[in-house]
């Protein structure tokens, strides 16, 4: 019983991380596309 519930911990906090990351990665996109904008605006 308590392996499944460090299975299902472990697998959310995973889960967790792997949008974490994902949500960094886009933001990071988002900012570069902007300035890139900004830039080519001018």
């Amino acid at each position: 019983m308590n392996d499944i519930i460090l299975t299902i911990a472990y697998g959310v906090a995973l889960g967790i991380g792997i949008y974490k990351v994902v949500a960094i990665v886009t933001a990071t996109l988002f900012t570069i596309a902007a300035e890139l904008w900004q830039y080519r605006g001018r």
